[in-house]
């Protein structure tokens, strides 16, 4: 047999299968093909964070050590906010400001740690605009303050508070003056 032939009886027995499949099955295609179906959404734009809350910096004011509650309270908090811009809102899939994981800068209890070694015994803790904890040591997401009333508007704003805590964390170390910084990490989602 020369290498034409053996090629041409190699192809004939490679499609043999596929074409009694088809004979012997009266569904024929459905066995063997099939469709996948994809969906996806696509908008003008997307939010982008305001420029002047980029980098932003909250100052606290200062206080005395005897002064910081050792409860999760609203004592001596700052409110703050931050302002996302060229939303093209959908209604479907609202913007939301999550916090993300802050890894070392976290204490037991969730605040955020002072990154000032010299006071290690103060932290901030992180509150909703109603005064509720976060707690920065896990994943959380918020909704803007006016997510359900102005549809068209290209802005949303995200208002929380932030405090002084005094931390019962084993092995930080203790002080009653000094300076406090700290910093959260967040970013924009949709869902």
């Amino acid at each position: 047999m020369n290498k034409v032939s053996i090629l041409a009886l190699l192809t004939c027995v490679s499609f043999s299968p596929v074409a009694m499949a088809l004979e012997g099955n009266g569904s024929g295609i459905k066995e063997w093909a099939n469709v996948v179906h994809f969906d996806g959404l696509v908008f003008e734009s997307s939010c982008k964070i305001s420029t002047s809350d980029r980098g932003k910096q909250v100052s606290l004011p200062p206080v005395r050590f005897s002064e910081i509650p050792t409860s999760e309270t609203r004592t001596n908090a700052v409110s703050f906010k931050l302002t996302l811009e060229n939303c093209g809102l959908i209604a479907e899939k609202p913007p939301k400001i999550a916090i993300q994981f802050n890894d070392n800068n976290v204490t037991q209890q969730g605040y955020l740690k002072n990154s000032n070694e010299a006071l290690g015994n103060v932290g901030l803790l992180l509150m909703t605009k109603d005064g509720k904890k976060i707690d920065v040591g896990e994943r959380s997401s918020h909704l803007a303050d006016d997510e359900g009333g102005h549809y068209n508007s290209n802005k949303r704003n995200y208002s929380f508070n932030v405090g002084y805590i005094k931390v019962s964390d084993p092995g930080v170390k203790s002080g009653t003056s000094g300076p406090v910084t700290a910093q959260v990490n967040y970013h924009i989602t949709y869902f």
